[in-house]
């Protein structure tokens, strides 16, 4: 019954992570090629698509402020953002970010 009392004490002394949702859009010249949602934390793949007429979109939901990035195939170039609930709008030929004061802010020092 105490490791039981400890356990549930312990979960609830844990801050719980907030799920917020994402919405990431963007373009990219490279039809064909893969673009990744990366989790910067574990540096894994969310999700990935192929670009189709120079498109890419993910959605979802990750934990609120997140560092999450977006990384195109075959290129070295990413570019990360906070997970804030804003739209985030990604131009992969130049390097741009639309999105939250924060995250365009976050956009400046990469470059």
């Amino acid at each position: 019954m105490k490791k039981v009392l400890l356990a549930a004490f312990v979960m609830a002394a844990l801050p719980s992570m907030a799920q917020v949702r994402y919405a990431v859009s963007g373009t990219y010249a490279e039809n064909g090629q893969k673009v990744y949602l990366i989790d910067q934390l574990t540096e894994k793949a969310i999700d990935s698509m192929v670009v189709a007429d120079a498109k890419f979109s993910f959605s979802g939901t990750a934990d609120k402020d997140a560092l999450l990035a977006i990384k195109a195939e075959k290129r070295k170039w990413q570019t990360e953002f906070f997970n804030d609930g804003t739209p985030v709008i990604i131009n992969i030929n130049d390097s741009t970010l639309k999105g939250s004061p924060l995250n365009e802010r976050l956009a400046k020092l990469e470059v």
